[in-house]
Formats: C-alpha cells, structure tokens, sequence
C-alpha cells in the first residue's frame, strides 16, 4: 500500500479513502474522489437544502474554490480579523521557520504586503466564515464521531510556508487552486508512529528519503496519518490554495484508558482494603531504577503484588462513566449542526413570536398529549450523563463555529423524565407523542416537557402539517 491516497479526479480516476484508524497505513482503494463526496452526502441529514448535494469537483470548486477564496479576501475588509486568532502568516526561508504576526487586527494592505514578499498565510477556524465548509466538517465530525477541525493555506509562487513536520491527526489535503509540491516521509522511529503530539520543526538532515513525492492539482486529495512528516512547496510558477480537514486528535485507546484508570483507581481505594494497605518497610531499598537489575526474592513479591493489585483495577473500570466523559469533550469539540429549512422552520429559530401593537405576540406553546416531538436534528449529537448525582443532558447545537469559543453546552434532566429522554433519542428520527413517552402521568408529562422544546410545525409526507416540535434544549419561555 502506498503511504499517500491521492485521488487525481482531474483524469477520471476513482479511489476510496478511509481514515487510519486501526492500521498504520492509510488505504488506497477504487473510487477515492466519488466516495469522499458519497460519504458527505450519504451522511447529510435527508431534509438538507440540496445546495449541499456535493456531487463531482466542479461542485466542489463552486462550493469550496470559489467560497473560500472569495471568503479570505473579504473577510480581511469587511471582518475582523485578528492575527493569531483567524490567520497566521509564515514563511520558510534556507531551513528556518518564520512566524510574522503582529499584534491585533490584520488590515488588508498589511497581511497581502507580506504575501507579496513571499509570505504564506493560514486561515485559522474558516469554517467560521464559509458556510458551505462549515457544512461538510458538521457532517464528517459526526461521521468520524471525533472533532474535524480545517485551515486554510495560501502560499506565493516558488515559496514554502512551513519547515517539515508531523503532525497528531489524520490529515485530508483539498487542492483548490494552483498547484503545490508534496513530499511525504515514514516516521523516523516506533515511537513517531501514530503520535499524541505534533514535531518540533525539523530540519534536511533529520529526514529521511521520501516514500511519495507528487504535485497536488486542483481536485486532487491527498491523505497521510498522523506521525508522518511532510513538507510542501510552491513551483515557481503558480501560487497554492488548498484546505487541509483534519480529524482524530487524542481520539485512541490510550485517551480513553486516561478518563477508566484514575476513576478505577478511586473506586479500588474506596472500597477495597488490599489498596489501602501500607508499602512494605524498606521497599526502596530495592525498587526504582538503581535496582531494576537486581533479582532478588523481595523484588519478584512487589512486582507480583502490584501486577495482582492492577488485575484488580478491571473490577472498577467504570467504561461507560469514562465514554460519558469522552463524548462530553467531543460534544464541547463540536461544531453547531447546520440546520436545514424545515428544521429552523420547526423550532425557536423559525418561531412566530413578534412584537406587535405594544406587546408580544405568539410566545404561548400549547402541547397536548398528542403533540408529536423528536430531537433536533441528526448532526447534533447529544448524550444521557450522569454528574454529582444530577443527570445531565448534553448538547451541541449552541456550540460556536470557533473552537470552544463558549463553554460545554448541558441542562439538567428530572430523573423522572431520564427514561423518557433516553426514548426520544433512541427513536430519532421518528416523532413521538408525548402520550407515548415512557415516564410520569399525562399532565406531568406535558407540564415537565414543557421546559425542554421549542416549538413548529412539521410537514408530513402525506403533505399534511401536524403539531410537532423539535426538542433539545431549555426552552427560553415557558406557556
């Protein structure tokens, strides 16, 4: 298997790209540009405006080229833009990386001055100002069910941004415009395999012969895990633009092992004696690293009794405490779901209520027992936990387009109603009617739920408009 899948829709050839998740090796299968794009469409909610019907690299480029190049010149005289927050500008001259952001904000005669002098920039957070990039991370985010972050690179001619590196996550380059020079190099050691932290910038002498050296062209994709260095250039004839899509950080075993071990640990002190006894008298005398080659009859018994004391662990591995906690950090990771027509149409975000003749008008929200509701939407992803004897419910669709910008999203859950949440969001995408929910009487039910929708209409496919509502969250009024 090749160490880069690079996809060259210009020439009609169709590769699969999948992420490298449990090999140290990416894969390189037919049909990579098409299934890319079926694996967005697939996953995109069915109500979705079919303006995200991303079907070939022209659409693509009409969606991503046209958008986030348009976006980047813009932004810089209508935004705010502030280096170090949105845009980095960098460049890479005889083997030394250079960072040349200035404080505050990054006026337009000053960030293309230093493009004209040969200066790369990056677009830090772009799906905050491009929609149509915003819509594809919402959907591969939930279908890689780890944080999709992007940046956005624009490098002069003959000119290279960055010293070689790699990276901690699995990266998708999209060539957009121009055309860039890639060389990509194995780890160096075991160790540099599948990383939990980016390099240092590395230098000529430290790497290695490159096991792929190719030229991206708009439309090409080029995929490479985490741990594999990589350097990319400008010919001398043609500037770069191209959107790298990122995923998978701190998304392993070991991450996962670090939210189990120290609860369980916590659990066996709690609760079981042999813990809590005290170390043997003189145990230094033959334990730490100036004894590790010693053999001797004391040494064989403490390694054995804390191996006996570690098997004991898997007793108090709390595994679905510690994914609560997991899909806790995902969710606060999360981008907001891009809401279709109908589902804005169908919550607080289309409601009626107005001010009109000197008061409010349609805030009151009459449920009954055959109102019929459902979560929100299909990209919001939103999780049952439990926290300091409080059942909490978490949500994403209030999160900000820029990374943790507001905190972790949650309400609190009556427990009286935590056997009715967990229904509905087992049931999605179906509606339910409150009649039906599994928990407390009639009026209690719709009295209780009452605090956690908003309300709208929902359009059946017979063509008929039923009551319905879309829930996720405390409602901001109450009838």
């Amino acid at each position: 298997l090749p160490v880069g899948a690079l996809v060259q829709a210009r020439k009609h050839q169709d590769y699969t790209i999948l992420p490298c998740v449990n090999h140290l090796l990416p894969y390189y299968r037919p049909s990579v540009m098409n299934a890319f794009l079926e694996l967005v469409q697939s996953k995109r909610d069915p109500t979705f405006p079919s303006d995200l019907m991303l079907l070939d690299i022209r659409e693509i480029k009409l969606h991503l080229l046209q958008t986030l190049l348009y976006k980047l010149i813009l932004s810089f005289q209508k935004e705010c833009v502030l280096f170090n927050v949105n845009l980095d500008v960098t460049s890479y001259f005889n083997g030394k990386k250079e960072n040349h952001n200035i404080p505050g904000r990054a006026y337009p005669v000053v960030v293309w001055d230093f493009y004209k002098n040969g200066c790369s920039l990056r677009m830090l957070n772009p799906q905050a100002f491009s929609l149509n990039l915003w819509k594809v991370m919402s959907i591969l985010q939930e279908f890689f069910g780890s944080m999709v972050g992007a940046n956005i690179y624009l490098t002069p001619p003959g000119t290279q941004g960055f010293a070689p590196h790699y990276d901690d996550i699995e990266a998708f380059v999209l060539q957009l415009e121009g055309s860039k020079y890639w060389r990509i190099y194995n780890p160096r050691t075991e160790g540099e395999f599948l990383p939990q932290v980016s390099s240092v910038n590395l230098t000529e002498e430290d790497l290695g012969k490159p096991v792929l050296e190719v030229v991206l062209e708009p439309g090409d994709l080029l995929y490479f895990p985490r741990g594999f260095i990589h350097q990319a250039s400008c010919l001398p004839t043609t500037h770069s633009l191209h959107v790298t899509i990122s995923t998978y950080q701190k998304h392993t075993w070991g991450n996962l092992l670090k939210k189990i071990l120290p609860a369980a640990l916590e659990g066996a002190l709690q609760d079981d004696v042999e813990f809590r006894q005290g170390l043997p008298l003189n145990y230094l005398e033959y334990t730490g690293v100036q004894h590790c080659e010693k053999v001797n009859a004391q040494r064989k018994k403490f390694i054995k009794k804390i191996n006996s004391l570690i098997g004991r662990l898997q007793a108090y591995a709390g595994i679905d405490a510690a994914v609560d906690q997991k899909a806790k950090e995902f969710m606060h990771d999360c981008l907001p779901p891009v809401l279709s027509k109908d589902e804005i149409a169908c919550s607080v975000h289309g409601a009626p209520t107005r001010w009109e003749n000197g008061k409010p008008r349609d805030v009151l929200l009459d449920m009954k027992g055959d109102t019929e509701i459902r979560m929100l939407h299909v990209y919001s992803p939103h999780r049952l936990f439990s926290e300091d004897n409080r059942i909490l419910l978490s949500y994403t669709v209030e999160n900000s387009r820029i990374y943790h910008e507001v905190e972790p999203q949650s309400i609190e859950i009556d427990p009286e109603l935590a056997d009715g949440m967990e229904y509905l969001l087992c049931a999605y995408p179906e509606f339910k009617t409150i009649r039906s929910i599994p928990c407390a009487d009639l009026e209690e039910k719709v009295c209780k739920f009452s605090g956690i929708w908003f309300c709208g209409c929902h359009s059946h496919t017979d063509g008929s408009i039923k009551e319905s509502f879309f829930m996720y969250e405390p409602c901001k009024f109450l009838s």
